[in-house]
């Protein structure tokens, strides 16, 4: 769902949206050209072409109801990087193109006819993803709706983490999974092939993706960042709690602090946060887990030891 100003649903205004919010169908996506014209101009144009986080094509057709000629583009396209895939990342340099044995299309869409879909369903392409847009407002403010009608783009939700990112990241990736997962069974984590995303109670609290070959972070709020080793996951925890608690109404602690409330420790849980016990029973970090993400406090936190004096 997206809030904001909306473009026009027309071919043109939909290949704008994805041109500059390209993330809405899927983390890690970059436009490298527009306007292609493959397999000649009468079969017509290829609005874009993007690559993906694992370094694959992606053909994108942006179409609306006047789009009679799509089935043919389609298949115009597909049959001319077929013939030239391997001459594709020589002369698209700027692309930076791998897995050239593979070229992902995406048709993106508002309530395509009944018989164009027909007609592509027939087609039995397996590289063919197919989004449709539709827009609605809420309190007088127009947002969008993204639904995945074929294929497997981030508007589906919920698809594992691909593996072509490779080992190390997705390790990174997991590990955040589990830091939140931990935390409060009340978290909700979705995403697609290259994301995740934690929110609690609809508030967001952070994200993880994997683009440019790197593992990025964000937690609400702040700066994105790029996530290198378990120093940088444990800095990342603390941010995260703290945002939760901040989520949760709760005053922002150290994870230190954290941990005494949820363990009971009278003397470290003094100054307020008894309270917070209740709100954190149900955390599932380990003492062991929690000491490690205290290395991500800010200096001027106050010590529970001080804290217990006062």
């Amino acid at each position: 769902m997206i809030r904001g100003p909306i473009v026009p649903l027309s071919r043109e205004g939909l290949w704008r949206l994805v041109q500059q919010r390209p993330e809405l169908l899927e983390r890690g996506l970059r436009v490298v050209a527009e306007s292609l014209e493959l397999g000649g101009a009468r079969a017509g144009l290829v609005d874009g072409l993007m690559r993906d986080a694992s370094g694959a094509a992606v053909l994108v057709f942006a179409t609306d109801e006047r789009d009679a000629g799509l089935p043919a583009r389609v298949l115009a396209a597909l049959a001319f990087w077929r013939r030239n895939a391997a001459a594709m990342p020589r002369a698209l340099p700027e692309g930076d193109l791998r897995n050239i044995g593979s070229c992902r299309l995406v048709i993106v869409g508002t309530a395509l006819p009944a018989d164009v879909l027909a007609t592509l369903e027939r087609l039995q392409l397996q590289e063919l993803e197919i989004v449709e847009v539709e827009s609605f407002k809420v309190g007088g403010s127009e947002r969008l709706a993204l639904r995945s009608v074929r294929g497997r783009l981030a508007v589906a939700s919920g698809a594992p983490i691909d593996e072509a990112i490779g080992a190390p990241a997705l390790e990174l990736m997991r590990a955040f999974v589990a830091l939140v997962g931990k935390l409060d069974p009340r978290i909700r984590v979705d995403g697609d092939r290259f994301s995740r995303r934690a929110s609690i109670d609809g508030q967001p609290l952070g994200e993880c993706w994997f683009a440019e070959d790197r593992v990025h972070v964000a937690v609400d709020g702040e700066s994105p960042s790029v996530v290198q080793g378990d120093a940088d996951l444990r800095r990342l925890g603390d941010r995260i709690v703290r945002r939760y608690l901040a989520a949760i109404g709760q005053p922002v602690a150290t994870v230190r602090q954290v941990t005494a409330a949820r363990d009971g420790d009278a003397a470290d849980a003094r100054g307020g946060f008894d309270s917070l016990r209740a709100s954190m029973s149900a955390a599932r970090l380990t003492p062991d887990e929690c000491m490690a993400l205290g290395e991500g406090e800010d200096a001027g936190d106050p010590e529970p030891e001080a804290m217990a004096g006062g």
